[in-house]
């Protein structure tokens, strides 16, 4: 057994490791000091769906650049606050580059019972920003107990987009009954896409398969679609055809992300920030790496 690692350089396309590591060569990896279990109570006995009980809240950096931020999403925070029962949108304004345990110490103060009322403290947490505005080790620790995505785009106009977006869709919802569910891999030869292909993609279609069989899964059957490089251009193409299907689907992809050149660095870090974590479809053909996270 072989540990993977999902990576290849930016310039060959080449995995990083090709054979991967044996498991047996890894050292037992220290658990975190520090309780990281929740010590709040949460509407587990409500739909996950109802707002108006889970509550929907927002965290954004400090200073200028979140306040561009809070005033290019308003109207998101508006819809967000209508679905919750008018109840205001708690909004959280952290400091950047939180390490691990300043993200924790922030997390009980702001989160603390004498801060905000139980039944306001939201379940729901979109962060505004990239890595440098609010820290990885602070969505780490704020998604120990709450549902936390990310919004991030390099202009202005990614922000209003993806608003438009969600504001379209709820003022007039799907009528599909069923969502569909799409599986992709990259199958690039690799071992460590062969070996995530066989372990988690088909175990994860045929456990569907049996589920919908029996009734219990309330989607269209498992569709497994995979990228070997023959069609020439078809990568991008039938991906993006995937992601962009206006009806609802789940889509789960599997494939190397880019790494570091084989130099070991980057021309410069605009190439750096544009290009590492693209999605590698095929040795020839990649998709940027996106800009959006729950």
């Amino acid at each position: 057994m072989h540990a993977e690692l999902l990576l290849s350089h930016d310039d060959t396309h080449h995995p990083v490791l090709s054979d991967g590591l044996d498991i047996e060569w890894l050292p037992d990896v220290p658990i975190p000091a520090g309780n990281t279990s929740s010590k709040y109570l949460r509407s587990n006995f409500a739909s996950p769906n109802d707002l108006a009980a889970q509550r929907w809240g927002l965290v954004a950096p400090k200073g200028p650049e979140g306040d561009r931020l809070l005033r290019l999403i308003e109207p998101l925070r508006e819809l967000r606050q209508l679905e919750q029962g008018g109840h205001p949108v708690q909004v959280y304004r952290p400091s950047g580059g939180m390490t691990f345990d300043e993200a924790h110490k922030w997390k009980d103060r702001t989160f603390g019972p004498e801060k905000v009322d139980e039944e306001d403290r939201p379940s729901y947490l979109l962060i505004l920003g990239d890595l440098d505005a609010v820290s990885l080790e602070l969505q780490q620790a704020l998604a120990t107990d709450s549902f936390v995505g990310r919004l991030t785009f390099p202009t202005n106009e990614g922000y209003r987009a993806y608003v438009a977006k969600v504001l379209r869709w709820a003022d007039a919802p799907s009528t599909a009954q069923r969502a569909n569910l799409l599986f992709y891999t990259a199958r690039d030869g690799s071992s460590a896409t062969e070996q995530g292909h066989g372990l988690l993609m088909q175990a994860c279609i045929e456990c569907l398969k049996t589920r919908h069989l029996e009734g219990r899964c309330h989607t269209h059957s498992p569709v497994s679609l995979e990228e070997t490089g023959a069609e020439k251009d078809s990568a991008v193409e039938r991906f993006l055809g995937f992601a962009s299907r206006e009806d609802p689907s789940v889509l789960l992809s599997l494939s190397h992300g880019l790494g570091t050149p084989t130099s070991g660095r980057w021309e410069s870090s605009e190439k750096q920030r544009a290009r590492q974590g693209a999605l590698l479809l095929t040795r020839e053909q990649r998709k940027r790496s996106g800009g959006m996270s729950g």
